[in-house]
């Protein structure tokens, strides 16, 4: 993308600015290690935390920013007024993606009502009010000490690692990052549902996977004459996808050696972003870009920038 955008320009000459509307941290970062002789042409906002991790590592790598970007992803306004409605949403598409594999299988069926958090941030910690509104008792844990003392202080239980993998019946990885690994799996309880509630593919460590790593993990896996996928979970027939869909998003079954079974929701990516949004919702988050894409217009100075704060006090009045 960036390779076109910059086809015939001439870095020294151009009198043009560039707005880059980044998700996630991918277009920052190509732009600072493939094409930094056009970063001081660019002016960016950055929607999310995960895209503020990677611009964490980029100044410990010692790359600066040479473009100025305004900050969206840690925000005060993304975090305390949009923040909840990513958490309800959260939980709402898991519910509704249980039903469609199962009806057996919706929130309201879950037994024993147990779900795990795996980082308390903004996201984490409204999804785990989402489920405890739901009668959910919510195991979480953070890396950051405060984090952890947060969420006990919010109800939850606060509890090492390993504990919180132990008691994911349902689990949750909010953290941008890997939070679960692979090999973390047969720690979970046999039947544990597992759901991608952050921005990137790769928070469950199901990305990056051998092209029949699905089809061994789960060899009861059957398309039916009327192009469904189903599979058995515990005897139970589900609906895992079908061919007119993407494959990348069916549910997954997970056979471990151990003789477990897990459930991945939609094979690992982001559990949210499928069906519509409340339009309160839709409303702040294209204001909030605009407003950032306004700011990034005038700003002339590299570097992160926050959002102006007399702006998202605008905001989070206008939302409510």
């Amino acid at each position: 993308e960036l390779g076109r955008l910059f086809t015939g320009v001439d870095p020294a000459r151009e009198t043009r600015r560039f707005m880059l509307l980044d998700d996630g941290g991918k277009l920052i970062k190509a732009l600072h290690l493939v094409y930094p002789r056009y970063a001081h042409l660019c002016v960016a906002v950055e929607q999310t935390d995960r895209g503020d991790q990677i611009m964490d590592a980029l100044e410990e790598e010692g790359v600066r920013l040479r473009c100025p970007v305004v900050d969206l992803g840690r925000s005060e306004v993304k975090k305390k007024v949009e923040s909840p409605a990513i958490g309800e949403s959260v939980v709402f598409h898991t519910d509704f993606q249980l039903g469609c594999v199962g009806p057996s299988l919706s929130l309201e069926e879950v037994r024993p009502k147990i779900a795990t958090i795996i980082g308390y941030g903004a996201v984490g910690k409204e999804t785990a009010d989402a489920l405890r509104a739901r009668g959910f008792e919510v195991f979480v844990y953070d890396i950051d000490p405060a984090k952890m003392a947060q969420a006990d202080a919010d109800g939850c239980r606060a509890v090492p690692r390993e504990t919180a993998l132990e008691n994911a019946h349902l689990l949750f990885g909010c953290t941008g990052v890997t939070s679960v690994r692979r090999g973390d799996y047969e720690l979970l309880p046999d039947g544990a549902r597992l759901i991608n509630a952050a921005s990137g593919n790769h928070e469950l460590d199901l990305h990056d996977l051998p092209p029949d790593f699905f089809e061994r993990a789960d060899p009861a896996a059957r398309e039916g004459e009327d192009g469904l996928v189903r599979s058995k979970f515990f005897g139970q027939p589900l609906r895992v996808g079908d061919r007119c869909g993407n494959e990348a998003m069916f549910d997954r079954v997970l056979c471990l050696p151990s003789g477990k079974q897990l459930l991945a929701l939609r094979s690992g990516y982001v559990i949210n972003l499928t069906l519509g949004l409340p339009p309160e919702f839709v409303q702040l988050t294209l204001s909030s870009l605009l407003a950032c894409c306004l700011q990034a217009a005038r700003e002339k100075k590299p570097g992160r920038i926050p959002l102006e704060p007399r702006v998202q006090v605008l905001l989070a009045k206008r939302a409510g």
